[in-house]
């Protein structure tokens, strides 16, 4: 149905955004997550994600206009792609990163267990704020894993069951 929530990326960008949508259109280079159901709050897991990654979460029109780093950077909740802060190649690895949480558990095991490893440097260090902070995000973002990733097949004995599936491919 498509009054559902996807989440979008288009890859054709240098240093694309976690988009929410609600109607998905076609578009070049485009990859698409969903649809989630309406109570998963994602639009709640991009603002998170994009927070966890540093992912720029400007619009193009600000993004292109940009001359100096956003509120966002100074809060060290964001790169700055937009004024060369980050490479396209380094903000490439983040953005896949993050991704990885909506292409099946033993991918977002691999981001949860980054962001676990970025938690314990950051303790290390004694910032103990910007460690605070990614311990939210990860008790956040495995609430989602486990409502996304834990479902159950049960089998009715007795039961006759028509199941029909289709897709259509790009």
């Amino acid at each position: 149905d498509k009054s559902y929530p996807y989440v979008m990326i288009k890859k054709a960008q240098d240093f694309p955004r976690i988009e929410y949508i609600r109607r998905p259109k076609r578009y070049k280079k485009a990859q698409l997550f969903g649809p989630f159901p309406v109570g998963s709050n994602i639009s709640k897991i991009i603002r998170t994600l994009t927070r966890a990654f540093k992912l720029r979460d400007c619009s193009e029109h600000e993004f292109k206009g940009r001359k100096e780093p956003c509120l966002l950077y100074q809060m060290k909740q964001c790169s700055a792609p937009c004024v060369g802060k980050i490479s396209s190649d380094e903000y490439a690895k983040d953005i896949d990163l993050a991704l990885n949480l909506f292409k099946g558990a033993h991918k977002s095991k691999k981001t949860m267990n980054l962001l676990t490893s970025r938690m314990m440097d950051h303790a290390e260090s004694e910032e103990f704020e910007q460690a605070a902070n990614i311990r939210d995000y990860i008790e956040e973002l495995d609430a989602f894993c486990q409502t996304s990733f834990d479902q159950k097949v049960e089998l009715l004995k007795d039961t006759s069951l028509d199941i029909i599936a289709f897709y259509i491919g790009p």
